[in-house]
């Protein structure tokens, strides 16, 4: 589904900022396949996953999504087959937009344009579906605005609107980093649910050692821009915080030195 070959990228070049955020990277990702990714500060994850959606350009490689070459592509051009969430909750929705309306427009997500056609009776039977999936009480609070919602249960419904229109990718940038435990252990299981029904391929970066090793079927940790581990099967199933957080010092020669990660 995902075949990223080579790819780098520095911002600032030639200037005292110049900073090297992805090193050559090459990973590929089968159809379905869930990946959670890990890093310390400044690893690359978050510039790997906009380099994905088309948030910034790579200086040299190739991206290709469903055998389609996106390397280049405009991010709006990518949006109709890529889901992003990011950890602002605030982020994906229209707050002074109703329910119905927000799913409305993810619904029609390269398709037709406009409210009126995504709320038919059809659709919102189908918006309606979708809520009472989520468990959150949602289903009965269509004309409700988001911006009323609370953290958790607004990342839930972004979540949603980036999944109704099944996506051949889902990016997922600490998209429950905002939420208290119990919240963001809700939305992870929701995540993983949508993820395997739908047969979306995805990407989730999480701070959180335990919650990479827990969700999902492969591992990653990225290091200055490269991925410096790839576990996946009894590997992975076998492996503790401690085990990998050795496994990482074997690999990079260093110790990881992010305290939201060593703290979770």
């Amino acid at each position: 589904m995902l075949i990223i070959n080579e790819i780098s990228k520095t911002f600032h070049k030639g200037t005292q900022n110049e900073r090297n955020a992805i090193s050559s990277l090459s990973l590929k990702a089968s159809d379905g396949e869930f990946i959670t990714i890990i890093g310390g500060n400044g690893a690359g994850k978050s510039t790997l996953l906009n380099l994905i959606a088309g948030t910034h350009f790579p200086d040299s490689g190739q991206i290709l999504l469903a055998d389609e070459d996106i390397t280049y592509l405009p991010e709006h051009q990518r949006a109709k087959n890529i889901g992003h969430l990011f950890q602002d909750p605030l982020m994906g929705t229209a707050p002074n937009m109703t329910l119905e309306e927000n799913l409305s427009l993810a619904f029609l997500r390269g398709g037709h344009r406009g409210l009126r056609p995504g709320l038919s009776k059809k659709n919102i039977s189908i918006f309606e579906e979708h809520l009472k999936s989520l468990d959150l009480g949602l289903e009965s609070r269509l004309k409700t605005k988001v911006g009323l919602l609370s953290g958790g249960q607004r990342q839930a419904v972004t979540l949603l609107m980036a999944t109704i229109a099944t996506p051949h990718l889902l990016l997922l940038d600490e998209h429950t980093a905002a939420l208290d435990p119990t919240t963001a252990d809700k939305v992870l299981n929701l995540t993983q649910k949508i993820s395997k029904e739908h047969g979306i391929t995805t990407l989730m970066i999480t701070h959180n050692i335990e919650h990479a090793l827990a969700y999902g079927d492969r591992t990653l940790m990225m290091q200055h821009g490269e991925i410096v581990m790839d576990i996946a099967g009894e590997e992975r199933a076998n492996m503790t915080v401690e085990s990998l957080l050795q496994n990482f010092k074997a690999q990079s020669g260093q110790n990881l030195t992010n305290d939201r990660m060593l703290l979770s």
